[in-house]
């Protein structure tokens, strides 16, 4: 025997037997000789590598042997010299293609090879031949089924992948072709069929460990959907998969994307970097990241997450998109349109990139502003990105941030006071401009008629501040909402008492609650993955003090000017935060503005009811004129007899760039007043009330309700109504007032605070409208926090109205109400039910109907049991879960009583 081991003579008669080629030693998962079919299986590849040495050695063109050289080098995974010698063999004798055996050996190299075509033409053509009674079925059904899979001919594929499953000659791996078949039913949005594969495979004890792995990935990848209902699910199934190979980049990333829906941003982000710690060459992972790091407010982080996606694929159209939005989100416009003008190559984004690029050339750029990311020509040169280190150029911005700005005593922010000075450039945002309800011609001009700007009252002095004229014209019905500019100053109101650091100073520890948004620009709204604008506004409540609010509105103007790499400090840090409204917020696929990502907090509802403790504020609002005032004899809240919070007493907003009060209608219509304390701007967008109903129409249409939902109208959407827009720029110290059931919307351009609270002027127009907002909360169930009868009543009993529209009004619901209370207690007195007395007592809040949120007045029905429930007479009748003696029921007013108020109100006019 020589040093290789074999025998003297010719190997060529020794290897015979392997020579004609046993496809079950194939595995077609990864072709090579399988250790469970061969004895001896090294000496075995010793030997066929000795016959092919021996074959190649050979220099005659004998058919035979190169016939059984192409199957030894098949036989040892060397595809590419087996596809040559089968080639060299049907170039010698053609009457090889009409042998199945190679036309079939020459398909398994191909699809090795990944040759789809001619694996596809090789492997039909050994199908349309023999069919099911080829040696070899279950492997040639098994590679189609592949093929048809790959070219997406998925019905084909699963035909021929479940014929490899039942064949009995198959010796494939099972799990593997029921794999191959759940993948064949995703790609078609056979949502149960696949999931029902991958399910039985993860609970098959003994499926393969990669093939559990690949299944719990699909299926992670089938529950996290368009709308995140099963992000949980998603989650749990890609944790799985990773447990069981934690080496898939793609399992990491996908995790990542789950976590960013959620809102978890921290381990989003480690998602990501682990990712890329395996496979650093996929740019929609570098893309995913950097809009990740620009949510973070680490721009600097961001764009070299751009940079780095760009310089692996110059044409990736994501990530030219985002880098445009961070660039317009600093408003470096000239950089985001060269962005966008990239990002319109991808067909994918063609169209949203041309919309940005119109929105931005439009967009009002006269100010000028020292840019804190590098111009786009820093980081390329023509196409070819340039590796450039950014930290030069933060050096100088910093210093030019501290030449320029820093020395200006407007830009007094470094000190601990927590409040702000007025600044030219914080007020300002994509779409304001300093004109007179100036916003941008934004949107097409063939709406230029339907954006309406709101009426501006200018007031020089106290005598026009109290003037009749201007209650008429604020009162007026053809006037929806207005602007009174200057009363405050002509009044001697001294607003710097309700500025951030007044606040802080005075009552630290008061609790304001906290909703989390979304920044961004005031008209857009879109969802959690930034595909397509809605009008679902989403939002988080949580809770702090002013202080720590107060500290928050600070650290956010630092941070601007100062370009820090840190967020802003959360005025939430220490506590805890629920979902609120419909829907909760989360992540995103895609950002559409720059803005989009990065999340502000919305100081609201500070309760300023206290007369002690906020004498001093409260005694300003006294200079307001009659008809603006909080409480006044021209107001019917002041004769309701309790408090409402925010109705008839003050609450403060504090506000960020970008925080916003979603859609809606003032209470019952009421009319409402608001003073910007400033130092920023806000942008209000308001609506007649003649026009509510085709608003709910589109509320209905985008799928919140209009009543209980939080919405961010589309302009365009009313615009395609006709309804006309009211479009216009609080500027500090502006009073707006609202008329009755204005339908507004209002987002805060700059870093301010806002008074706000209700008035309800004893006129026709605002009775007759809270009317019917309380008539149609009834029918929707929806609680009126103004009880509209009680009002009427107390009304009736203190006010002499001569109005005859206004009377008549009051008249016909005082009545209505006196004859439902005379049937009522007839009904109760046939039926031989007890009533007890139980007197109203003044300043008690107004009974509610439990079930159906309705008023009840002076009839109520209470159960027995505790907790003691009050139900209307309807309710308490239909409820089949109580017997009627279940309840007492109680009386607070005598007939008598409301008779006389009747007769003494009828008997005015």
């Amino acid at each position: 025997m020589d040093e290789t081991g074999i025998v003297d003579g010719n190997p060529y008669e020794e290897l015979l037997k392997y020579s004609s080629l046993d496809y079950k030693t194939i595995n077609l998962s990864k072709p090579l000789i399988q250790n469970t079919n061969l004895n001896s299986n090294n000496e075995l590849i010793e030997h066929i590598n000795h016959a092919i040495t021996y074959h190649e050695q050979e220099k005659r063109e004998d058919v035979n042997l190169i016939f059984h050289l192409a199957n030894l080098h098949l036989l040892v995974g060397n595809y590419t010299k087996a596809l040559r010698s089968y080639y060299r063999l049907v170039s010698n004798d053609k009457s090889f293609l009409r042998r199945t055996d190679v036309i079939f050996g020459m398909g398994i190299c191909c699809f090795t090879l990944s040759k789809a075509d001619k694996a596809r033409q090789y492997l039909l053509k050994v199908y349309e031949s023999e069919g099911d009674k080829f040696a070899r079925a279950g492997y040639l059904h098994y590679m189609l089924g592949a093929i048809f899979q790959s070219s997406k001919e998925y019905d084909r594929a699963i035909k021929h992948l479940n014929e490899a499953l039942v064949n009995p000659k198959s010796s494939c791996v099972k799990n593997k072709i029921r794999l191959h078949i759940g993948l064949c039913y995703q790609a078609q949005l056979n949502i149960e069929s696949c999931e029902e594969i991958y399910k039985l495979l993860l609970a098959d004890d003994d499926c393969e460990s990669s093939v559990k792995a690949t299944a719990s990935y699909n299926l992670g990848l089938l529950y996290n959907d368009e709308d995140g209902n099963h992000i949980n699910d998603a989650i749990d199934a890609f944790l799985l998969s990773l447990s069981i190979d934690s080496n898939n980049y793609r399992v990491h990333y996908s995790l990542g994307r789950c976590y960013a829906k959620k809102g978890d941003d921290l381990k989003a982000l480690q998602c990501y970097k682990k990712s890329l710690g395996i496979n650093a060459t996929d740019p929609t992972i570098w893309c995913c990241l950097g809009v990740l790091q620009h949510k973070l407010n680490r721009n600097d982080e961001a764009i070299k997450c751009y940079i780095h996606a760009l310089e692996i694929d110059s044409n990736h159209g994501e990530s030219w998109f985002n880098l445009g939005c961070l660039y317009s989100s600093v408003m470096q416009v000239q950089n985001a349109i060269k962005c966008y003008q990239k990002a319109k190559e991808d067909a994918s984004i063609k169209n949203l990139a041309i919309d940005y690029i119109n929105m931005l050339r439009k967009t009002n750029n006269s100010t000028q502003r020292i840019h804190p990311l590098p111009d786009l020509d820093y980081f390329f040169n023509g196409d070819r990105v340039i590796s450039r280190s950014l930290e030069e150029y933060q050096d100088k911005f910093v210093n030019l941030i501290n030449e320029n700005t820093l020395n200006s005593n407007s830009h007094d922010i470094s000190t601990e006071d927590n409040t702000f000075m007025k600044s030219p450039n914080l007020n300002r945002s994509a779409v304001d401009s300093d004109t007179e309800n100036g916003y941008g011609n934004l949107l097409d001009v063939k709406y230029s008629k339907l954006q309406l700007p709101a009426p501006v009252i200018e007031i020089d002095n106290a005598e026009e501040a109290y003037s009749s004229k201007l209650e008429e014209w604020c009162l007026s019905p053809e006037n929806p909402i207005t602007v009174i500019r200057g009363i405050a100053k002509a009044t001697g109101m001294n607003l710097d008492l309700f500025s951030s650091k007044s606040l802080a100073n005075h009552s630290a520890d008061d609790q304001i609650e906290v909703r989390s948004q979304r920044q961004q620009t005031s008209d857009e709204n879109w969802d959690s993955r930034y595909r397509k604008r809605i009008w679902l506004c989403e939002s988080n409540r949580a809770y702090t003090t002013i202080a720590k609010y107060a500290r928050y509105q600070a650290s956010s103007v630092r941070e601007l000017l100062h370009n820090d790499e840190s967020p802003a400090e959360s005025p939430c840090s220490d506590t805890s935060s629920s979902n609120s409204g419909q829907g909760s917020s989360r992540g995103a696929k895609r950002r559409k503005l720059g803005n989009q990502h990065k999340m502000v907090k919305f100081g609201t509802n500070v309760d300023l009811s206290n007369q002690q403790k906020w004498k001093m504020q409260l005694k300003e609002m006294d200079k307001l004129p009659q008809f603006l005032k909080v409480a006044s004899r021209q107001n019917m809240l002041t004769y309701l007899g309790y408090e409402i919070l925010g109705m008839n007493s003050v609450q403060l907003y504090m506000k960020v760039p970008g925080c916003r009060t979603p859609g809606h209608q003032e209470n019952n219509n009421l009319c409402s007043i608001n003073i910007n304390v400033g130092p920023g701007n806000c942008e209000w967008f308001g609506v007649h009330v003649h026009h509510w109903k085709s608003i709910e129409t589109l509320c209905k249409k985008n799928k919140v309700n209009f009543l209980t939902g939080s919405w961010w109208p589309v302009p365009e959407e009313l615009f395609a109504l006709k309804v006309p827009l009211y479009r216009f720029i609080q500027k500090p110290g502006d009073v707006v007032f609202v008329n009755v059931g204005t339908v507004h919307w209002v987002q805060s351009l700059g870093w301010c605070n806002n008074i706000a609270w209700n008035v309800g002027p004893i006129t026709d127009n605002q009775y007759r409208w809270a009317m019917d907002r309380y008539v149609c909360n009834k029918a929707e169930q929806f609680h009126s926090i103004v009880p509209m009868i009680l009002l009427s009543w107390n009304i009736a009993k203190n006010i002499k109205i001569k109005e005859k529209e206004l009377h008549e009004q009051i008249r016909q619901i005082l009545f209505k109400s006196m004859q439902d209370c005379k049937e009522t207690l007839t009904e109760l007195e046939i039926s031989k039910t007890k009533i007890k007395w139980h007197e109203y007592l003044e300043n008690e809040p107004a009974p509610y109907c439990y079930q159906c949120k309705s008023e009840v007045f002076n009839i109520l029905f209470v159960t027995i049991d505790k907790p003691c429930l009050v139900y209307c007479k309807n309710c308490a009748q239909n409820d089949s879960s109580r017997l009627f003696s279940t309840f007492i029921v109680l009386q607070q007013f005598k007939m008598e009583e409301l008779q006389n108020v009747y007769h003494n109100f009828v008997n005015i006019i």
